[in-house]
C-alpha cells in the first residue's frame, strides 16, 4: 500500500468552491450509546461491530486528512466511551504530526475515571451533553438515571483544567423553565454553556418546529441576565458567543434548525459506518469505508476527498435537498 508522504507543505489544503478551509474533522467511532435521548436516537439501534471503521482505519483516516491541512479532530458517536479501547485510540490520535486539537463530544456518563487520562494525553475539550440540572427530567429525557455520574464528569473535567462546553437542546415543555439555571452554570465555572435548537435527527418521522428559535434564544438571555452581550468570534464557530457581567464562562446559542453559520463552516464529517458528510444535513456523499477495504492508497483517498470537498453545498438548507430527514444524530455522529 502506498505511504501518504506527511509533510503537509507539498499536500494541497483542502478549500471548497466558495472559498471555506477545511481544517476540522468530526469522527464518529461508534453508534451506539448508554442513552436514548429522545431527540437522537430511538431504542435497539446500533451496528455489528464488523460493519465500524476499525482503529487502524480511524487512524489511517486521520493521517490522511492530517496531510490536507486538518489540525482539529473531535471524536464523536453515539457515545464514544462506549467502545471498547477508545481511550488507546484518542492516544494515538494526539500523536498524529499537525493533529494539535483533540476534543469529544460526551454525555459523561462514562468517562469519569479517565479524565485525567485524557488531560494527559493532551485531550484538550470536552463537550457534554446536558440538558437539565433535575435527576428526574434527566431519566425522562435519556431513559437512564445517570445524572449524578454526567454531572460529576463535568465537575471533573472542570477541576482538570480541561476547555469544557456544556451543550443544551432546547426541548420546549420539558427544560425550557431551566433555562436560566442551565446558563448559571457559566457564572461560577470557566465553561461555555451553548443552548441548540432541536434538528429532525432523531430517527423518527415526528420532528416539530421549536418555538425557540436562535434569534428568540438570544433575545432571551440578553433580556434576563444583567450585561449579557455578544462577543465577537476571531474563528469560524457554530455558535453565537454571550459574555455576562461577572460571569467566569460564556453562554452560546447554536441555530442547528435555523442553520445561520453555514457562511464560515470549516467541518467535515465521517459517519460510524465510514461515510464521509460535507455538511450535516446533506447526504453521505463518499464511502470512505468501502475504499479503505478495497485496498485504495492514501492518495487515491486524498483524490476522493478533494473531489468531495469541492462538491461542499453552500448551505444546510441546499444540502438538505433529497437527504433522509428521519435519520437518526447517531447515525450521523453528533
Amino acid at each position: 500500500m502506498q505511504s501518504l508522504n506527511q509533510d503537509r507543505n507539498t499536500q494541497s489544503i483542502l478549500r471548497d468552491s466558495f472559498g471555506r478551509q477545511i481544517n476540522y474533522l468530526r469522527l464518529a467511532v461508534t453508534d451506539r450509546c448508554n442513552l436514548t435521548c429522545r431527540y437522537c436516537r430511538p431504542r435497539n439501534t446500533g451496528s455489528p461491530k464488523a460493519a465500524l471503521l476499525s482503529y487502524d482505519e480511524l487512524l489511517r483516516l486521520v493521517r490522511v486528512f492530517a496531510s490536507l491541512g486538518i489540525s482539529k479532530v473531535r471524536l464523536t458517536g453515539g457515545e464514544p466511551f462506549a467502545r471498547t479501547g477508545f481511550i488507546g485510540l484518542v492516544k494515538e490520535i494526539s500523536k498524529i504530526s499537525g493533529i494539535n486539537n483533540v476534543c469529544i463530544t460526551t454525555n459523561g456518563t462514562l468517562c469519569f475515571d479517565h479524565i485525567k487520562e485524557l488531560k494527559k494525553n493532551g485531550v484538550s475539550g470536552l463537550n457534554f451533553s446536558l440538558d437539565t440540572l433535575s435527576p428526574e427530567r434527566f431519566r425522562q429525557i435519556t431513559g437512564a438515571d445517570l445524572f449524578h455520574e454526567a454531572f460529576a464528569s463535568i465537575m471533573e473535567a472542570v477541576l482538570q483544567g480541561i476547555k469544557v462546553k456544556v451543550n443544551v437542546v432546547v426541548l420546549d415543555a420539558l427544560n425550557t423553565d431551566e433555562l436560566l439555571h442551565l446558563a448559571g452554570l457559566a457564572e461560577n465555572l470557566p465553561i461555555e454553556v451553548r443552548f441548540i435548537e432541536p434538528m429532525h435527527f432523531n430517527g423518527r418521522k415526528n420532528f416539530t418546529t421549536s418555538t425557540w428559535t436562535i434569534s428568540s434564544l438570544a433575545r432571551f438571555f440578553r433580556e434576563k441576565i444583567p450585561g449579557c452581550t455578544e462577543a465577537l468570534s476571531a474563528s469560524p464557530s457554530t455558535a453565537r458567543l454571550f459574555t455576562a457581567r461577572n460571569y467566569q464562562g460564556r453562554i452560546g446559542v447554536i441555530g442547528g434548525h435555523s442553520r445561520t453559520f453555514c457562511h464560515t463552516c470549516n467541518k467535515v464529517r465521517v459517519t460510524p459506518l465510514g461515510m464521509m458528510k460535507t455538511c450535516l444535513y446533506d447526504k453521505e456523499v463518499l464511502d470512505l469505508k468501502k475504499m479503505l477495504r478495497a485496498g485504495y492508497a492514501d492518495q487515491a483517498l486524498v483524490r476522493a476527498i478533494h473531489d468531495t470537498v469541492q462538491k461542499k453545498a453552500a448551505s444546510g438548507t441546499e444540502a438538505a435537498s433529497g437527504a433522509d430527514a428521519t435519520c437518526s444524530m447517531a447515525l450521523i455522529g453528533g
